[in-house]
């Protein structure tokens, strides 16, 4: 039996979409912390000695830091951390996952929970990090994130990182996501 064409199943779809997008992410603007080297302030001096990723996700980086996340920029150790896992564990599961939601493998719910697990599990630290008053000594004391709008910017960007780990879960939930083939 063939799958049903995506198309069809807007659940499938939304989560193929966000895949593809945090695919996107991973490998353009997460990638930056680990790369930067030794945990510290990523200033654009050291953004432009970066040869990845692309110069428009480099500056998108310093916009969103500016804006929204500037422990993301501070770049301490444990953020370095989690941010690797984005490149190196999440990327390639946003490969799999996009085939298997795409053409209806159930060999996907398993690895499904265990990323869904793993993100519910690193980002709280980022959450409470940024939304309880996340403050540095000197010149980037006031940072946007500490703004109602700043605050929204955040939720707004990273939220949907814990409701889709949710919604996948419930969506594994019940045994084989997908109709058994003949």
């Amino acid at each position: 039996m063939a799958p049903k064409p995506l198309l069809s199943r807007p659940g499938d779809l939304a989560l193929v979409g966000f895949f593809l997008f945090a695919l996107f992410f991973a490998l353009g603007m997460d990638i930056l912390n680990p790369l930067a080297g030794a945990p510290g302030f990523i200033s654009e001096e050291r953004l432009s000695t970066m040869l990845w990723p692309p110069l428009p996700m480099r500056q998108l980086f310093s916009w969103w830091t500016a804006n929204a996340d500037l422990v993301l920029v501070d770049n301490p150790f444990w953020y370095q951390i989690i941010c690797a896992y984005s490149p190196l564990i999440y990327a390639p599961f946003y490969v799999v996952a996009t085939y298997a939601f795409m053409y209806e493998r159930n060999w996907i719910r398993i690895p499904a929970v265990i990323w869904s697990g793993m993100m519910l599990g690193a980002l709280p630290p980022v959450f409470l990090q940024e939304l309880v008053g996340y403050t540095m000594a000197g010149e980037h004391q006031d940072h946007a994130s500490q703004t109602p709008m700043g605050k929204a910017m955040f939720l707004a960007g990273y939220g949907g990182f814990l409701i889709v780990p949710v919604v996948v879960i419930a969506r594994m939930w019940a045994g084989e996501p997908f109709p058994k083939r003949a």
